[in-house]
């Protein structure tokens, strides 16, 4: 009897010692199959663009990247919330986008919860006048991120980015664009389609989620991490390791009849802004440009149906950072950034009197705060103009994307929808229970 017909249809085989019904057995070979061939073996492309379930709302997501939104897809249905997704995303984003999201990366995020009126920007970019190197910053922010809002443990948000490593994970057309855009030994690998694995960058996620800060920041983490780096010349110290630590920070804010709108602080003055929202209600703007640009940063949105909203961005200081792998470790060195920076913004519009989410949105492309704004604009204000229906919409810039819950989370999620930037290969996906 072959290996086939053993496993499949003997009524006395035993599994891993364990009886298996035929079905069950059929499907274990059939995964035994995927294992072994998957990733010699070229996939389907990524659906892009946007995806809804109808049924039951567990919550709504939009980022510039698929593996992203269908990893906040599985979280939000099984029980996660909106840290919780943000979290896995943010670790999906190194695997699957480490042209502008790497475990090197730097961003900001701003996050929302109804039930304690949590309001914060979670400001995590490295800078460092003196070096051309950046600390990485994304995973410490990440576990200051989850431990301020999430449900679940550290260990299972982790989880999906290190399968996808260490298994294989479909390469998206964004991910190609930005192979192609700057010559390097990725340009062949990095093809739409293909599956790669990247057991380097597992091992350093695994690090993180069975050891926590440890994994990377200290102990025999950072012990790992800076012999890599010295391998490869460069200047890190166990201190700057160490003593990186993201910091909350208080938004800015803009009064909008009942609403409140929210930003970072580190992107444009408030008083600008604010000359720049007035202008907008005197319809003293011009129309957002499609410009295009070469993008070094990526975002998400994600909101749950408690009403709990996040929008991160990431940026590695230019497309792979400096080019520059650690032996050993998958993990990408970024260039540090600079404040103020214009090519990353993040918006959330809240009603504080009722405590609902209504509105999240981010950008990272030239100009981002500005055209994150007037996107915001064009939807509270004028909102037959910004026709945000499920659709891929020429109206958002370049490179982000926006949630729209006009009737408030968590009492209204009929009424959320989200709209992308029509040039982008990103994907948005309102969440049902199944």
């Amino acid at each position: 009897m072959n290996l086939f017909n053993k496993l499949c249809f003997s009524p006395s085989f035993k599994l891993f010692n364990v009886s298996l019904s035929i079905a069950q057995r059929q499907r274990a070979f059939l995964s035994l199959l995927l294992s072994l061939f998957l990733p010699a073996c070229n996939s389907q492309n990524l659906p892009y663009g946007i995806s809804y379930d109808t049924n039951d709302f567990k919550g709504i997501v939009v980022a510039d990247e698929p593996n992203a939104t269908i990893v906040a897809k599985d979280v939000l249905q099984n029980g996660g919330n909106a840290f919780d997704a943000a979290t896995a995303m943010a670790f999906t984003l190194a695997v699957t986008l480490p042209s502008r999201a790497g475990i090197g990366s730097s961003g900001f995020c701003q996050v929302y919860s109804p039930d304690n009126n949590l309001n914060s920007i979670l400001n995590f970019i490295y800078q460092d006048e003196l070096s051309s190197f950046a600390v990485p910053a994304m995973p410490r922010a990440m576990m200051a991120l989850h431990a301020k809002g999430g449900n679940w443990k550290w260990e299972s948000v982790l989880s999906p980015a290190e399968k996808l490593a260490k298994r294989g994970f479909v390469v998206s057309k964004t991910l190609e664009i930005d192979a192609n855009l700057v010559p390097t030994e990725y340009n062949a690998q990095f093809k739409e389609g293909n599956i790669v694995l990247q057991q380097d960058l597992a091992s350093s996620i695994a690090l993180l989620r069975s050891k926590g800060i440890a994994g990377l920041y200290t102990s025999s983490g950072a012990k790992r991490f800076l012999e890599a780096a010295e391998l490869k010349k460069i200047a890190f110290s166990p201190e700057k390791l160490r003593n990186f630590v993201p910091i909350w920070q208080e938004p800015q804010k803009i009064d909008f009849d009942n609403e409140t709108i929210y930003f970072p602080k580190q992107n444009i003055l408030e008083q600008d802004i604010q000359n720049l929202w007035e202008n907008y209600q005197n319809n003293e703007y011009t129309s957002i440009k499609n410009q295009k640009n070469i993008p070094d940063g990526t975002g998400f949105a994600v909101a749950d149906a408690n009403g709990n909203a996040v929008t991160c961005v990431f940026s590695m200081g230019s497309l792979f950072g400096t080019q520059t792998k650690l032996a050993g470790t998958g993990i990408l060195i970024a260039k540090p950034l600079k404040i103020p920076t214009d090519n990353l913004a993040t918006i959330l519009v809240v009603n504080d009197n009722v405590n609902e989410f209504r509105y999240a949105g981010y950008a990272s492309s030239t100009s981002s705060t500005e055209n994150i704004l007037k996107t915001t604009a064009d939807t509270l204000i004028n909102k037959n103009q910004l026709k945000i229906n499920f659709e891929k919409n020429e109206n958002i810039p370049e490179n982000s994307a926006v949630i729209y819950c006009p009737e408030g989370l968590p009492p209204n999620p009929e009424s959320c929808t989200f709209s992308l930037d029509n040039r982008s290969f990103g994907m948005g996906y309102r969440i049902g229970d199944s």
